[in-house]
């Protein structure tokens, strides 16, 4: 719920397109690596503190993303009803979900968060 609730209020109030939104995720994906690195050393109810604060964090700032990609696709196709737009959106969720658990595998979290950070700074490029 706080990953929804964070990208909501992120939607709401992120209005504008500013660079200042990747770098912001940058540095979110930033502090769960860090976060994944140091996590047995800290105490569990800072465990559990900065796990819901990076986690409100990156949900607030990818929350522009979905709006902005619904008022694309709407400027494309303004007949196409709402709920294709919010089912392809789920699609690529599932999708991103299952690849990034496949990069993780192979690859180790910090290159799956930099791939998905590119892939964001590409949606943010294409949406221009």
């Amino acid at each position: 719920p706080r990953l929804l609730l964070a990208s909501a209020l992120g939607c709401r109030l992120l209005t504008r397109r500013h660079p200042a939104v990747l770098i912001g995720l940058a540095l979110s994906l930033g502090a769960h690596l860090w976060l994944h690195q140091s996590y047995l050393q800290l105490s569990v109810a800072l465990q559990g503190l900065l796990t819901g604060l990076a986690i409100a964090v990156s949900g607030f700032l990818l929350g522009p993303f979905l709006a902005r990609g619904l008022n694309s696709a709407r400027r494309q196709e303004p007949e196409a009803p709402l709920a294709l737009y919010f089912a392809s959106n789920s699609l690529g969720g599932t999708l991103a979900l299952v690849g990034s658990l496949y990069l993780a595998a192979c690859w180790g979290f910090s290159l799956t968060a930099l791939a998905a950070l590119g892939l964001y700074a590409l949606a943010w490029w294409l949406d221009r």
